[in-house]
C-alpha cells in the first residue's frame, strides 16, 4: 500500500480543496494518507478519517494579511526557507512516504527532489510561468498610479518585466539552498511551486496556459464538500424567505468585509449569512457563522459577496450566483482581474465608499448573472478526469 503525504499552505482554502483531493484518491485506489496538521483545520481531516502528523508552527494568515497587503516579501528569507525544509524533512523521516502530494506550498520541491520522492504538486494556472494572460500591478500598489500615463502595450511590458525581476529576486534563498544541495537551481518563486505531476484546479477556459505541457493536467475546481447541517441556519434562512439573501465571505486571508466594509444593519430588505465569523451569533437582519456548509443554502442566495479568493470565486460560480469581489491582497486582486474581464464579477475596492457598495448590492442582487456556470463544477467531473492518472500514482 503506498503512502501519501498531504502538505497543504497553511490556509483553509487549500486544507479543504487537498482534503477533497484526497477523498477522491480513496475513492479511486487504496493507501494511507497523512495530512500536515494546522490546529485550526484538523478538525475537518479527522472528520474524513485521514491521519495528521505535526504541525509546521508557522502562522501564514498572519503573514498574508501582515505582508501581501504590502507586497513585503522580506519573510521569505532563507533563516524562512531553511526552517521549512528542515522541519518537512524531519516528517518525511518519520513518516516515510512513498509520494507527496502540496498545495502551493513552498519548500516542498526542494525537499521531494533531495529525498528523490514522487512529488505532485496542485496548484492555480496563474502562479505558474506558462499562465497564458496578464498578472496586473494591484489596484493598491503604488505603482498603479502611473498606469495611466502609458499605453496599454507599453504598460504589461513593464509590468512583466519588473515581475520577472521582483519573482527572481524573492527566489534567492531557495537557490542557495538549492545549490547547498546540488539541486537544480530553477528561475524564480513560481518554479518552487511545482512537481514532477502538476494538477491546475482551474477552468482552462478562465485561467489558460500558454501551450499544453505534458506534466500539467487541468482537473478542475476542487470544492469542498460538507455534510454538516446548521439547523439554526436554515431556520435563519426559511423564515426569511420572502427577503433576498446574501451570502458574506472572506476565507481564511480576507480582512472583515463586516463591518469593516460593509454594515448589513444599514439594509432594510436584504438579509445577510456571514461566513468566517470569530463565533457564532445572530442579529436582526444577519446571520454569523465561524463555517458553514455553503451547498446546504445555496439555492437559497440572490448574491455571493466575497474576497476574491480562488474557491470562493468558484464555489460562487457552480451556485450560478452574481458576484461581488473586495480584494484585499495580490494573488486575490489577480483572480478577480481575471473573473471580472470575462464579466464574471463586479470588483469593489476596500477604498471604494461604503455607499458605492450599496448601490452595487441592490443592483446585482437577483440578476442573471453566471447562471450558465451553474453546477459546473461539481466534483463528478473532477473524478473523471482524475480516475486514470491516480490509478497510475497508486499502482
Amino acid at each position: 500500500m503506498k503512502k501519501i503525504l498531504f502538505i497543504p499552505f497553511g490556509l483553509l482554502s487549500h486544507y479543504l480543496r487537498l482534503l477533497e483531493f484526497a477523498s477522491i484518491l480513496r475513492e479511486i485506489s487504496n493507501y494511507d494518507g497523512v495530512f500536515l496538521s494546522h490546529p485550526a483545520y484538523d478538525v475537518f481531516i479527522e472528520n474524513r478519517g485521514f491521519r495528521t502528523t505535526v504541525s509546521l508552527c508557522f502562522d501564514f494568515v498572519e503573514r498574508i494579511n501582515d505582508y501581501a497587503t504590502t507586497f513585503n516579501f522580506d519573510w521569505i528569507n532563507i533563516k524562512f526557507v531553511s526552517f521549512v525544509v528542515n522541519h518537512l524533512e524531519k516528517i518525511i523521516h518519520t513518516e516515510k512516504p512513498d509520494i507527496i502530494v502540496s498545495d502551493t506550498f513552498l519548500g516542498v520541491r526542494i525537499v521531494a527532489e533531495k529525498w528523490d520522492i514522487l512529488h505532485v504538486a496542485l496548484l492555480n494556472a496563474y502562479v505558474t510561468n506558462h499562465y497564458a494572460c496578464f498578472r496586473d500591478v494591484p489596484y493598491h500598489h503604488k505603482a498603479h498610479r502611473f498606469k495611466k500615463y502609458v499605453n496599454a502595450k507599453q504598460w504589461e511590458a513593464l509590468v512583466r518585466s519588473v515581475e520577472t525581476l521582483t519573482l527572481r529576486k524573492v527566489h534567492s534563498p531557495f537557490r542557495k539552498i538549492r545549490k547547498k544541495y546540488n539541486l537544480p537551481l530553477h528561475q524564480n518563486l513560481f518554479d518552487e511551486f511545482l512537481g514532477k505531476i502538476n494538477l491546475i484546479c482551474d477552468d482552462p477556459q478562465i485561467f489558460p496556459l500558454k501551450k499544453s505541457l505534458p506534466q500539467y493536467h487541468y482537473i478542475g475546481p476542487l470544492l469542498y464538500q460538507s455534510n454538516e447541517i446548521d439547523m439554526s441556519l436554515l431556520d435563519f434562512v426559511e423564515k426569511y424567505r420572502s427577503r433576498p439573501m446574501v451570502y458574506v465571505t472572506t476565507g481564511s486571508s480576507g480582512r472583515n468585509i463586516v463591518p469593516e466594509i460593509l454594515n448589513p444593519d444599514e439594509f432594510d430588505d436584504v438579509f445577510f449569512i456571514i461566513s468566517g465569523a470569530k463565533y457564532n451569533h445572530q442579529k436582526k437582519n444577519s446571520i454569523f457563522r465561524q463555517f458553514i456548509n455553503f451547498t446546504s443554502i445555496q439555492d437559497k442566495l440572490k448574491l455571493i459577496i466575497n474576497h476574491g479568493g480562488n474557491g470562493s470565486m468558484y464555489q460562487a460560480l457552480n451556485a450560478g450566483l452574481p458576484i461581488i469581489s473586495i480584494p484585499w491582497n495580490f494573488e486575490q486582486e489577480w483572480n478577480v482581474q481575471r473573473f471580472n474581464q470575462l464579466g464574471l464579477c463586479e470588483i469593489h475596492y476596500p477604498s471604494d465608499s461604503p455607499q458605492k457598495l450599496k448601490v452595487l448590492i441592490e443592483k446585482k442582487i437577483g440578476s442573471e448573472a453566471n447562471v450558465h456556470y451553474k453546477h459546473k463544477y461539481d466534483l463528478a467531473s473532477v473524478k473523471n478526469t482524475l480516475k486514470g492518472l491516480v490509478f497510475k500514482l497508486l499502482n
